[in-house]
């Protein structure tokens, strides 16, 4: 992995600092809850960066200017954030769901982004070995990103793709019937409106570990 220096200045607190971002990286596979699988270093906790004045914590976009959100500001500086903090451990994984709270005091919240913080907790959690705390990640992924789809958060062509991913974060949870509504569902919306070639492949065996009563991680099925 290489990584390249970004500058950042903080809208709550003015603080001025810089940030360490990957520049490239090298992934060898994907579970099928999509968690990539990194050649060396993980890169994920990397992707977030974290205000050394005030503790706001975000990807790079979230400290531009134009991402400015008083009712953030408020929650930070009245302390909210410091106290969240000190109830999660300093890791990967709870970077994100630090990242989770901070966009989840926005006035306008976006399901879909909430979704993909917590998502990426629960890859960080699983490559960190920490499958205790990953259920809960992928708890909060699954509703999310559930009600991204409802709220038509989520692009038509991506539709059948994180149709399936919510059903398999509901398999790894042992909710089998469940997943297997939603991976008939993401078959449909394949039919409407296309996906990758590896889906339906993907589909085919989640389904079948689903009509097992596995939750067992799985690599994702290839299209070959």
């Amino acid at each position: 992995m290489t990584t390249r220096e970004i500058d950042l200045e903080c809208w709550i607190c003015g603080e001025q600092f810089v940030g360490e971002e990957p520049r490239s990286y090298a992934v060898v596979g994907r579970g099928s809850d999509l968690c990539p699988k990194p050649l060396d270093q993980n890169p994920l906790p990397l992707m977030l960066h974290t205000c050394p004045g005030c503790g706001f914590t975000g990807d790079g976009r979230t400290f531009h200017a134009s991402q400015a959100d008083e009712q953030v500001r408020e929650w930070v500086l009245a302390g909210g954030l410091a106290e969240a903090a000190r109830q999660v451990p300093d890791s990967g994984y709870a970077r994100y769901e630090l990242a989770a709270l901070c966009h989840g005091r926005r006035r306008r919240v976006s399901a879909l982004q909430l979704a993909e913080y917590y998502l990426a907790a629960s890859w960080s959690a699983q490559l960190e070995q920490a499958e205790d705390v990953a259920p809960q990640y992928q708890a909060e992924a699954a509703k999310h990103l559930e009600r991204a789809l409802l709220v038509d958060e989520v692009a038509d062509e991506e539709r059948a793709v994180m149709t399936y991913l919510v059903g398999e974060l509901r398999r790894r949870l042992g909710e089998f019937e469940a997943a297997l509504q939603l991976f008939d569902e993401a078959a449909i919306q394949f039919t409407q409106h296309g996906g990758p070639t590896w889906l339906l492949r993907a589909l085919g065996q989640q389904a079948g570990l689903a009509k097992e009563g596995s939750a067992d991680p799985a690599p994702l099925a290839s299209s070959g």
